[in-house]
């Protein structure tokens, strides 16, 4: 039986011409445009008094890519990593601990009181809070009213 071998009459380049599409394959969005991100904190109030328990979250409206922060007690929040460039729609949920309703059945997730964290504010559907993430540093402070 004859064996075709591939390493007879090759050159260098071709393994080097192989790893170099390759790598553009798989480095290149967009034209060769890298996507631009920006850093993302500030701080959550509710009628200007700091929301000292939570969760940010910042959703894409266009991607729906999500990331999310939590809350330190003065308020404060730094999203760990950077965001695409766009527009968000924000909302701000309370904690979730694990325990039994009414003291029996199976262990499960429930928000924990938050009165300063009102409802509207709790899904992307309702909140009215929006942001506009541009590249570099963006301090981003939100209000809830009632």
């Amino acid at each position: 039986m004859i064996r075709p071998s591939f390493t007879r009459g090759t050159s260098a380049a071709g393994p080097a011409l192989v790893l170099a599409a390759l790598s553009c394959l798989c480095g290149c969005r967009g034209g060769g445009q890298k996507e631009t991100k920006g850093e993302v904190s500030g701080k959550v109030t509710f009628e200007n008094r700091p929301v000292g328990e939570g969760r940010i979250t910042f959703q894409h409206k266009e991607s729906g890519f999500a990331a999310d922060a939590l809350l330190n007690k003065d308020g404060t929040y730094a999203v760990e990593q950077p965001l695409p460039e766009g527009e968000y729609k924000v909302f701000i949920l309370p904690l979730v601990e694990r325990r039994q309703v009414d003291g029996r059945g199976p262990v499960v997730g429930e928000p924990k009181e938050a009165t300063n964290i009102p409802e509207k504010y709790r899904a992307v559907g309702t909140t009215e809070l929006k942001a506009t993430v541009t590249g570099g540093k963006n301090e981003l402070n939100f209000d809830m009213k009632r």
